[in-house]
């Protein structure tokens, strides 16, 4: 049995909190967690949480790109898609709203699970991102631990449990 932490609704955000035991086995200790070959693109203008995150998803087998603006990111993904957008909402040039917006309305990106992980609370914010056709809206949490639990669960719910529509 898995220790995961636990995710739960609040104000239409997900906030993690204490773990619950989820009886499915991904991946025995030292074994790689399957993944899908498109990895996942991670969107965010902090460069600390880009490296960290990548750093904390690389380590669980999975396979990162990093962007840090949205307008760079639309590009990169129209070359190669991912199998999961993790965006957060506030950026210069081009925020996550708006990068949500451009995926949802590109043919060939429509179908993407994106997931804002975002430090904003804002209610505009978390309504505008569920009117666009986000999959999910995570609050990052103050705590580090807590942060790098949510975002390795965040991984392996999106890029290796989540079935995916098969492409035309």
């Amino acid at each position: 049995v898995n220790r995961i932490p636990r995710i739960v609704a609040s104000n239409h955000a997900m906030v993690v909190g204490q773990a619950f035991s989820l009886p499915v086995v991904l991946a025995t200790p030292g074994q790689a967690l399957p993944t899908r070959p498109e990895g996942i693109a991670l969107v965010d203008d902090d460069r600390n949480i880009l490296t960290s995150v990548s750093i904390a998803l690389e380590a669980e087998g999975f396979k990162v790109r990093t962007y840090n603006d949205g307008a760079d990111a639309l590009k990169g993904l129209a070359a190669q898609p991912a199998d999961l957008v993790v965006l957060d909402i506030k950026m210069p040039r081009m925020d996550g709203l708006e990068v949500l917006k451009h995926i949802r309305s590109h043919d060939k990106l429509k179908k993407l699970p994106v997931v804002i992980l975002s430090s904003s609370r804002e209610e505009s914010d978390l309504a505008r991102s569920w009117d666009l056709g986000v999959n999910a809206n995570v609050v990052k949490p103050v705590d580090v631990d807590q942060f790098f639990r949510a975002v390795k669960l965040l991984g392996t719910f999106w890029a290796v449990i989540n079935e995916a529509p098969v492409e035309d």
